[in-house]
Order: C-alpha cells, then structure tokens, then sequence
C-alpha cells in the first residue's frame, strides 16, 4: 500500500473514521518496517495523522457538528439535551450549569397506586451505605446511554439530531427495570414535576405511568444495576388514608406512612447523621416529590368525596 497524502487521509477520515485511519496508518507503517528491516521515522503525514485520530470524527447534522470522540466534550445529542462523553458513554449535562442531570419517575401503577424500590442497605458498587439505604425511593438516576446506544439512536434518525428527550427516555427506561426488578415495565411519561440541584446534579422528576410484568425475566448475576433495590413496594393512597394521612398532612408525615408501608417504618426520633434523616432529608429530591404527589392525589379524592357529599345533601334537601 502506497503512502496516504493528506487528502487521502482527510477523505478516508470523513467516510471511515478516525480510529480506522489509525489502524490503517499503523499497518502501512508495520509494513514499512518489515520491507527495510529496520524502524523507519514516521512521516509527517503519518505524524498528523496520529494527532487526529485522538480527535473527534465529526459529521454535520442539523446545522451543528457532533463530536463523537472526544472525552469531555459537550455536545447536543437531541433536540433538547446535551451530554458529555467519555469512557464509551453519554452521561447528559446541563450545558449552562455543567451539572450532571439525574432523571427520576413517580411511578403509578393506577390512579390510586404508587410503584417504589426500597433501598438496600449497603450499595452494590463499593459496599458502603447506601444513599437512603433502607427505606422507599422512586426508580431513577444517572442520565447516561452507551456510545452503542447513542449511535444507534442517530442511525435510526437518519444520522440526524434526534427527537427531544431522548436520554431521559433510554434511562428511565432502564431505570425502571433495573430498580423496580424486572417486575414492571415503564408504559410512559408525563409532566415534570419538579427540580432540584445539590450543586453537583440537576435533579429531573417526572410522572409515569408502570405496568407489572407477566413472567418477568430473571435478574442477571452480577449486574450491580440490578441491586440497588432489595425490593419492591405498591403504594396504595387508600392506605395512606387509613394511615390518617390527609391532603392537609405535612411532607414528613406522609413519608414516615410511607415507610410503614414499605415495612421499613421510623424511628419516633431520628438520629443524626442516619439514613432515616437522608429519607426524610428535604434535598432528596424524589423522594420530597413523591410524598407531594402522594398527598395531592388524597386531596383531590378529598375534594371529589366532598363535592359527592355536598349534592347529595342538595339533593336531599330539595326532596323536602
């Protein structure tokens, strides 16, 4: 194989990619070596090349250049998302804070039903505490997708920006899955309901919807995504209102209820510095919103009772 001139070079880099041109570059010169029987210097055009295959192979779409390469590069992956690469993997960003974003699912199985994991006590992935181990959490995490994902994704959209949402939907997604154990599956999102940052990440929380699984698949060994959760939990608003909790009830009532069903219930005081005071901590953010929307869901069926209640007493009272 003759030596690549620059243009050549630039040509193949645009149709095959960078690390293509890498190994191409490295074979001629391997070659090279072992026609002459010794080490030959690279040449300049070999020089540069090695430069730019640590760079990012880049293509138009949408009227922007994705880098695909580059660790640590922002880039806008969908029409309303950025996020930074490295390591094989998207994790998303918020382009003006540079935080990572998290997205998280108040999940409902029906009207009156919330879906939550409880927390293992100790997190799978270095054997510490876990961040709320113990207690009720809604499914959610990371926004992140392989780089086989993403380029998936861009394929399937005609290698142009794809629609908006896309990572939120790919993790929650997985979230679901991984968190509430295989045993539902997410059937669609609504509304964000609310955010929150702790200075490092963008909390994203939104209402879903789940639906349980027939013969669900077993959970594959050794996959720590898998266990985070010990277990999972329906939490039915009836009970809460059993459990005295009105629409009226503050944040920290409606989630010590929650606990109780969950089977992991509070301590009358909580100790400093435990994972009862993370539960009921007011920038655990999906947590503070579930009990929100746990406790609008009871007033709204407060409201409806009470307008039932007042036509039937306009009613009676007509009958007179």
């Amino acid at each position: 194989m003759a030596s690549l001139s620059p243009a050549a070079l630039h040509n193949l880099q645009r149709g095959a990619g960078n690390r293509a041109v890498a190994r191409m570059v490295g074979d001629e010169r391997h070659r090279q070596a072992a026609g002459s029987g010794h080490r030959t210097a690279p040449s300049a055009v070999q020089r540069s090349a090695a430069r730019d295959a640590a760079m990012p192979v880049q293509r138009m779409a949408g009227g922007h250049t994705v880098q695909r390469w580059r660790n640590g590069q922002v880039e806008d992956v969908s029409a309303n998302e950025s996020a930074k690469y490295g390591r094989g993997a998207w994790t998303q960003v918020d382009k003006q804070t540079k935080h990572k974003v998290k997205h998280y699912l108040i999940a409902w199985k029906d009207d009156a039903t919330a879906v939550v994991g409880v927390k293992a006590q100790l997190s799978p992935y270095n054997g510490k505490p876990a961040y709320g181990g113990g207690f009720p959490a809604p499914a959610g995490g990371t926004s992140e997708m392989s780089e086989r994902d993403m380029d998936g994704a861009w394929q399937r959209n005609g290698d142009s920006t794809p629609p908006g949402n896309l990572m939120r939907d790919h993790t929650l997604h997985h979230e679901v899955d991984q968190e509430l154990l295989r045993s539902y599956q997410l059937t669609g999102i609504g509304q964000e309901l609310a955010t929150g940052s702790d200075g490092r990440n963008d909390y994203k929380v939104w209402h879903g919807t789940v639906a349980p699984v027939e013969n669900p698949a077993g959970i594959p060994p050794g996959d720590p995504s898998y266990q985070e959760n010990e277990r999972t939990v329906e939490i039915r608003v009836d009970d809460l209102r059993r459990l005295r909790i009105t629409g009226r009830s503050s944040t920290q009532e409606v989630l010590r209820a929650v606990a109780e069903l969950a089977g992991t219930p509070l301590p009358a005081e909580v100790t400093r510095g435990s994972q009862a005071e993370v539960y009921l901590a007011l920038d655990n953010f999906p947590v503070q919103e579930l009990a929100k929307q746990l406790r609008a869901r009871i007033a709204w069926i407060e409201e409806q009772v009470e307008d039932a209640t007042s036509r039937s007493r306009a009613l009676a009272g007509g009958g007179r």
